[in-house]
């Protein structure tokens, strides 16, 4: 079972997360709480769970601070954290993003926001640990056929998990600078080879699906009124300013700037 732990200086906020949380529906046991960072860390490393909830700022080692040591850590590198952070809080939330934490929930908690988070966090496990059995199945079966010559059956991966696993990946790393070379050889694929495969079974080019995944979430962030339009590009992915207005309208038809005004009239 898919295990999860709660850091929060706030006894009362781990309180409310273990009870609003529905665990058993979710199939996900929680293992353990901590209240400060250090004794989060220590505990993490104990427990190794698949799920890290914590708070952005904390006695002792920040949720931040944290996230950057997991990532370090070849055990933890792949820990799915979830943030919770208050409103004065959120350009901690923002950096959070950017260093590849999974989500943020804004206080006051939502229990569907939380549930939903959760769902899509377990999701993310599964689809990876799919992944990794696939492979070693297969490598199993490599080393069979080579009758035990050495051949490099961890590149071995045929082409819809190629891209099943790239699709993942991109899911979870959109607003960091990725391209098909990159993603093309975390999957051991050839590039122009991978080019094909990704079209062929997403029925989208590489660019643009990256860029449509990236701009959906835009779309959401430009609702928040307290975020600058170029904060939104950061937090998305492009850091350029003026090709994110140009790629915006393009693929949505109106500036950013157009579509904030279009949402917050309503």
């Amino acid at each position: 079972m898919i295990k999860a732990v709660i850091l929060d200086d706030e006894k009362p906020i781990c309180s409310l997360l273990k009870r609003i949380i529905p665990w058993k529906e979710l199939d996900i046991t929680l293992a353990g709480e901590a209240y400060d960072g250090e004794d989060g860390l220590r505990m993490i490393d104990r427990l190794n769970p698949e799920i890290v909830i914590t708070d952005i700022c904390m006695p002792g080692i920040s949720g931040l601070q944290m996230v950057e040591t997991l990532r370090k850590n070849r055990k933890t590198k792949d820990t799915i954290v979830i943030f919770i952070s208050g409103y004065d809080e959120f350009q901690y939330a923002r950096e959070a993003i950017r260093m590849g934490a999974f989500d943020y929930v804004l206080k006051p908690l939502d229990e569907a926001e939380i549930f939903n988070i959760l769902k899509r966090a377990k999701e993310t496990v599964l689809k990876r640990e799919k992944g990794s059995q696939y492979v070693s199945k297969l490598r199993k079966e490599i080393v069979k056929l080579s009758n035990g010559q050495e051949i490099e059956a961890d590149h071995a991966v045929n082409g819809k998990e190629s891209v099943r696993l790239a699709v993942d990946y991109i899911r979870n790393h959109y607003n960091e600078d990725i391209s098909l070379e990159t993603i093309a050889g975390k999957v051991f694929v050839n590039p122009a080879y991978f080019s094909q495969l990704f079209k062929k079974e997403t029925g989208s080019g590489f660019n643009d699906y990256v860029n449509s995944l990236r701009l959906e979430n835009a779309k959401l962030l430009l609702q928040q009124p307290f975020l600058k339009v170029n904060e939104v590009a950061n937090m998305v992915g492009y850091n350029n300013i003026v090709y994110f207005n140009r790629i915006f309208k393009k693929y949505i038809g109106v500036t950013p700037s157009e579509y904030r005004e279009s949402q917050c009239g309503r």
